[in-house]
């Protein structure tokens, strides 16, 4: 019987990544920021399209109720 503790490589499930290695912890926070663009590209895409353009009429600018 061995005194040797498990390492940690032992209780990590397959295809997670070590968060206490600091060039584990700069890939992560970079591929974060790399989803965030792709979110926020997609939003604004989603909302060109959807949204109406705007039309400057002759009396656009003045908006008063009589």
């Amino acid at each position: 019987m061995s005194n040797e503790r498990p390492s940690r490589q032992s209780h990590r499930r397959r295809g997670e990544r070590d968060l206490t290695a600091t060039s584990e912890v700069v890939d992560a926070f970079g591929r974060g920021l790399h989803v965030a663009a792709a979110i926020a590209a997609l939003l604004a895409v989603i909302a060109w399209l959807r949204l109406p353009a705007t039309r400057a009429s002759g009396s656009a600018g003045m908006h008063m109720h009589h």
